[in-house]
């Protein structure tokens, strides 16, 4: 076996896995942004190019420059931050340390998920 057909062989789990959880859903959020709903809210699928029409309607349009404003400020906090510590690890972490260091930044993100999770859940209300 050639070394190039053994380096395919170890990408295709990783390719399917991308195809199946990625690619495929983000085909169906395209399919159904085309489309309309009908009476009871289920998805229709068509050719409604009238719901991208509506996106740039004056009303619509302060929204989508602050979501990309809110994207470009922190795709560029992440750059400023992450480049960094990630050559503070790669470069003076040695066996040990480097794990060390990439739990103590991958905290916050574990307590985030932890937060959200707890916090996301309908409250119940107390019974009379």
């Amino acid at each position: 076996m050639s070394t190039n057909r053994l380096w395919r062989l170890m990408l295709a789990p990783g390719a399917v896995w991308l195809l199946l959880l990625f690619i495929a859903p983000f085909g169906v959020v395209i399919l159904v942004s085309f489309g309309t709903v009908d009476i009871l809210g289920k998805p229709v699928f068509g050719w409604y190019p009238e719901n991208y029409q509506q996106v740039f309607d004056p009303i619509f349009v302060p929204v989508i420059l602050r979501s990309v404003a809110f994207a470009v400020a922190t795709t560029l906090l992440c750059l400023v931050i992450g480049y960094p510590v990630a050559y503070m690890i790669a470069r003076y972490g040695g066996r040990f340390c480097s794990s060390i260091l990439s739990c103590r930044f991958m905290e916050p993100a574990a307590w985030n998920r932890c937060l959200a999770s707890r916090f996301s859940q309908p409250r119940r209300q107390p019974s009379r």
